[in-house]
């Protein structure tokens, strides 16, 4: 059995995204679906876990795939940011329709058992026929629903779930992690009595 957390749209902020993956672990990998494909490096540095990533639409200047063929215990994943297929979260229905046909034929004519997609920063997890379809949200703590997505293989067959990671971080919150960190470093630093 393998477990695959799935993460996207983090914009810079890597705590929350730091969290999620302490929580969640035991973990077999983490698929990074885009914006910004350095916050993935970055994460893979510091958490020691293989890591998988895919460029969005900010990341034009990275030399990350687009999109991505993975193959894990006879499971195919298909993963793209999604703003290849036109998703926007403020498109008409119609148009979201037509852009999950796409990315559903695509992922089809990959062989693919599960499609994976962000861009919108909206949490969804569906089965579209025999295809999983998932959308793990933003981990983005700026916004209102932040939320990711976890994936487990086994005998080649793929589930797939989708979480909230918290919610809008108050200007309180980010006061108090500020004063944390500046007395932390502080309580550190060579020369201050007490400090080793």
């Amino acid at each position: 059995m393998k477990r695959i957390l799935v993460i996207s749209d983090t914009h810079g902020d890597l705590a929350l995204a730091q969290e999620v993956i302490r929580v969640s672990v035991p973990l077999d990998g983490v698929i990074h679906l885009g914006d910004l494909v350095q916050d993935a490096r970055s994460l893979e540095r510091t958490c020691g876990l293989t890591f998988w990533k895919v460029a969005g639409n900010n990341d034009r200047y990275e030399d990350a795939p687009r999109e991505l063929l993975i193959r894990l215990e006879d499971v195919s994943i298909y993963s793209c940011h999604g703003d290849l297929y036109d998703f926007h979260p403020h498109h008409p229905a119609r148009e979201r329709k037509r852009s999950m046909r796409i990315l559903v034929d695509r992922a089809n004519r990959q062989g693919a058992q599960c499609a994976l997609f962000a861009h919108t920063h909206q949490a969804f997890c569906e089965r579209q026929g025999a295809l999983l379809v998932m959308n793990p949200g933003t981990l983005s703590p700026a916004e209102k629903d932040p939320g990711y997505g976890l994936l487990t293989i086994e005998a080649g067959r793929v589930r797939g779930a989708v979480h909230r990671a918290g919610g809008r971080r108050t200007v309180g919150t980010l006061i108090r992690g500020v004063l944390r960190r500046f007395r932390r470093e502080a309580a550190a630093a060579p020369g201050r009595k007490g400090a080793s």
